[in-house]
C-alpha cells in the first residue's frame, strides 16, 4: 500500500462532501 497523497486526500474529502450533501446535510466547504 502506498502512502496517500495530498491530491488523493482532497479527492476523498470531496467525495465525502458530496455524500454528505446527498444526505441533505449542509456543510461549508473550504
Amino acid at each position: 500500500m502506498k502512502q496517500i497523497t495530498l491530491e488523493e486526500a482532497i479527492l476523498l474529502a470531496c467525495k465525502g462532501l458530496f455524500l454528505t450533501v446527498k444526505n441533505g446535510h449542509v456543510i461549508s466547504t473550504f
